[in-house]
């Protein structure tokens, strides 16, 4: 009897030796998937705080476009007013004239609901919509600068 108990407990320590070293190989997997999850979570984390950098840079740069906007709508207004009322003191106001003062009212109103209005939609649309913003505020601004020469005549 102890010769089969022998064997049969040393072929028992053998295959738990195989066992254990084929759970040992597992768990080398494992750390290793662990480590490369780390890796993909502190990637991802990283992609997130450069994404909420730039937006809120885009959110800064906003404001501050809209607050140049908004003094020169606050300038415009300013020139319509003042030429409305220099031409009721020289009793010029025309038809042609208050349609004139009628239509820059309007572009710069328009202006206004263009800003208000615009939602982001990524940094080739916010580049686009700047450009086009400010090609239409410089035409503004030049329409209003040519209407000086109809106040003094």
């Amino acid at each position: 009897m102890k010769k089969v108990i022998f064997p049969m407990i040393m072929a028992g320590i053998m295959v738990s030796l195989v066992f254990m070293s084929f759970g040992q190989e597992a768990n080398k997997k494992a750390i290793k998937a662990r480590v490369n999850l780390q890796d993909d979570q502190t990637d991802t984390t990283t992609h997130t705080m450069e994404m909420m950098k730039v937006h809120l840079d885009f959110i800064s740069e906003f404001q501050y476009f809209k607050k140049k906007a908004e003094l020169k709508f606050a300038n415009n207004e300013k020139c319509i007013a003042d030429f409305k009322e220099n031409q009721t003191k020289l009793k010029k106001m025309d038809d042609a004239c208050k349609e004139k003062i009628s239509k820059l009212e309007q572009r710069n109103n328009k202006l206004k609901n263009m800003l208000t209005n615009y939602k982001d939609a990524g940094a080739y649309e916010w580049k686009s919509f700047k450009n086009l913003f400010n090609y239409d505020m410089e035409e503004l601004e030049v329409a209003l600068e040519e209407l000086a020469p109809f106040e003094e005549k």
